[in-house]
């Protein structure tokens, strides 16, 4: 493992061999944007390097509301930099809920520079949309809409 940092932020490797590889795994921890850190997501990192043999990296963004969209795709797009400085060849993006969300959004602004996406129940519609899903999950399962919202409004305010 190795700590280090791009940008001014927080990035920590998982290396499952002696020397790094020419893949790696970039993962953005969950959170609703606004809470969760990289330590929150050190065991499925860690048993991602471990069990597929290549590096993985995590991120430690920046949260909101203090810093809004798009300071956290900013810091991903500028840690994507570091990575393919340091020689990799393979970025994949993955992450989970708001994690999962900015995966996506870097790599669809990175298209051709990234090998691919391993999304966990990704974030792809950050406004409540009156759908018949949002009133029929809105309450009873773990992340309620009202907590959605408080998030979403947190990451991204207004319209």
């Amino acid at each position: 493992m190795e700590n280090t940092f791009t940008d001014g932020r927080k990035i920590r490797f998982y290396f499952p061999s002696e020397k790094p590889g020419k893949s790696i795994v970039l993962y953005l921890h969950g959170g609703g944007w606004t809470i969760g850190s990289i330590e929150g997501s050190a065991r499925i990192c860690g048993d991602l390097a471990a069990e597929t043999g290549i590096d993985i990296a995590t991120l430690d963004y920046r949260l909101a509301p203090e810093y809004r969209a798009p300071a956290a795709l900013d810091d991903v797009l500028a840690a994507v930099q570091m990575l393919q400085d340091r020689g990799y060849e393979r970025i994949y993006l993955a992450g989970d809920s708001a994690g999962g969300n900015l995966a996506a959004c870097a790599g669809w602004k990175l298209r051709s520079e990234i090998a691919g996406l391993l999304l966990y129940y990704p974030v792809v519609l950050a406004k409540q949309d009156g759908s018949e899903s949002w009133k029929e999950y809105a309450e009873g399962f773990g992340l309620d809409g009202d907590l959605m919202d408080a998030f979403n409004e947190s990451y991204a305010p207004g319209k």
